[in-house]
């Protein structure tokens, strides 16, 4: 049921180490360390662009590349950005609403209109993916620490390719396309083989929004589940045996 926009691709925390292959410590090469003073550049450059947003409201085209299907599975949605509040809502080729994501207070949750469906996660404690929000900018040391990081391309147009570093990340490799220090486009795989490409349409900082704008509105007689739950119980199962 998974199925989130490339927007879920993130939220969290994770553990610091080195940015590049190699032992701590180690000496870098000196075009090795040169890449790496230019990543810190345009994090850093990038960071700050982002801090001078204080509301966001952005509109995309995400096409899914299905291994099993021929053709890519097209939707479009608007993520609007306030006060700690983020939410996405995406729909599918023929306007209807396919789902509805809402991050507030380190809770996640996703609304299936068509299953009426609610899907809940605890983005403060282990159930949730280990890693940064990297969409819209975000803390260069969180984004260190959770993937391993290249970047590729000239002043103007450059490419960042994230890869996670938790093995057991449901996320694969993530490529966010820039002009400057704004995104373009966004394009993830999956263990699968399954690529998800979301193309901005439209990138507007500081807009003025309203409540309403950020609410997410449940009609009456929805499931509510929290699909990490299980899993954890899972794992804590396993540990249990292995203690034994």
């Amino acid at each position: 049921m998974l199925d989130r926009p490339a927007i879920l691709l993130l939220v969290c925390t994770g553990a610091l180490v080195p940015l590049f292959p190699g032992a701590a410590g180690a000496p870098l090469h000196a075009n090795e360390a040169a890449e790496q003073a230019e990543l810190e550049s345009f994090l850093k450059d990038w960071s700050r662009t982002s801090d001078e947003v204080k509301t966001l409201e952005v509109r995309f085209r995400q096409e899914k590349f299905l291994k099993l299907l021929r053709k890519p599975l097209v939707s479009e949605g608007t993520v609007r950005l306030a006060e700690g509040r983020l939410k996405c809502v995406v729909r599918d080729h023929r306007g209807k609403l396919d789902s509805v994501l809402l991050v507030e207070r380190e809770v996640l949750r996703i609304f299936y209109p068509r299953h009426k469906r609610l899907e809940i996660y605890d983005l403060a404690t282990s159930q949730a993916p280990a890693m940064a929000f990297p969409i819209f900018g975000s803390d260069p040391e969180r984004l260190k620490r959770d993937y391993n990081i290249t970047l590729a391309g000239v002043r103007e147009k450059r490419k960042l390719t994230l890869t996670p570093k938790d093995k057991e990340s449901p996320v694969g490799p993530m490529t966010l396309e820039f002009s400057k220090t704004e995104i373009q486009a966004v394009e993830q795989l999956d263990g699968a083989g399954n690529r998800v490409r979301m193309t901005i349409e439209s990138f507007e900082r500081n807009p003025k929004l309203d409540a309403g704008d950020l609410a997410l509105e449940l009609p009456k007689g929805i499931r509510t589940v929290r699909p990490l739950d299980g899993k954890k119980r899972r794992k804590a199962g396993r540990e249990g045996k292995n203690d034994e």
